[in-house]
């Protein structure tokens, strides 16, 4: 997805969670491995960097500054760096809502929500290596983009008309009409990501990921409940994809594997 839909999706979970919605930004932090370009996806968008990143990512939003003692650090440097391009898609996203995401003073669990939002929507758009380092197979919508053309696909669907189109479709759902426990909705796009791996992943792996978020285990049921929500979700959102890319023709060659069934609902 692109960085508006990024903000639009975190606060449509925040809301969902009852959490604080000027966490949305945070679903821009995982940008800042956009430079240099060999860490594009591979610093800021694995989960277990979330908690590291988002303190500085936090900290750095809030004060328009690098906290002293760590000038010319990597991290501290791009997101200082990043974040005139970061209110101006909160601009973006107010202008066409009506709707403010000030003052910024989110609490942790929101910031990890939009974060983790960031990493867990972009299995859609390319494949992404989000256990790093636990694991480094990429997880992604392999019979979605299978479905597309799945280099071209991308151009159609980033139009700016279509884009539009989706977004107000996408986001104006019923699905979105829902209740649900923060640490629930972390845990189940964490396992989510890992059903879309190229390889099955091994259990350890999914609970070391989601131990290094900081969140408390989620009840079962709620956790059953987040995670149907996410299906339903990227059901519309498989949909909508294909409706706003022209329904390009599928590719027969090369479909690639299965997703794994290891994480039922709920497990």
């Amino acid at each position: 997805m692109d960085s508006l839909t990024h903000i639009y999706f975190a606060e449509r979970l925040l809301n969902a969670t009852g959490k604080d919605i000027s966490a949305a930004v945070c679903s821009l932090f995982p940008q800042i491995d956009r430079e240099p370009a060999y860490f594009h996806r591979m610093y800021g968008h694995p989960y277990p960097q979330v908690a590291a990143l988002a303190e500085i990512g936090t900290y750095v939003y809030a004060n328009d500054a690098i906290a002293g003692g760590h000038e010319g650090e990597y991290a501290w440097t791009r997101f200082h760096e990043e974040r005139d391009r970061m209110v101006r898609f909160v601009d973006e996203y107010e202008d066409a809502t009506g709707q403010s995401l000030e003052p910024f003073d989110p609490d942790s669990t929101s910031v990890v929500i939009a974060y983790a939002s960031h990493t867990y929507q972009d299995i859609f758009n390319n494949p992404m290596q989000g256990f790093l380092p636990y694991s480094v197979y990429p997880c992604g919508k392999w019979e979605l983009w299978s479905s597309l053309d799945p280099i071209h696909f991308r151009t159609t669907l980033y139009q700016p008309e279509n884009i539009a189109a989706f977004r107000q479709e996408f986001f104006t759902d019923p699905v979105w009409d829902v209740s649900l426990e923060p640490s629930a909705l972390v845990k189940a796009m964490v396992e989510r990501t890992a059903v879309a791996s190229l390889v099955q992943l091994p259990r350890a792996v999914v609970e070391d990921t989601y131990a290094s978020l900081g969140l408390e285990q989620p009840d079962s049921r709620e956790l059953a409940e987040a995670t149907e929500f996410l299906i339903a979700h990227e059901e519309i959102l498989a949909r909508l994809m294909r409706k706003y890319s022209g329904e390009a023709a599928p590719v027969p060659v090369g479909v690639g594997p299965k997703v794994s069934a290891e994480y039922p609902v709920g497990s």
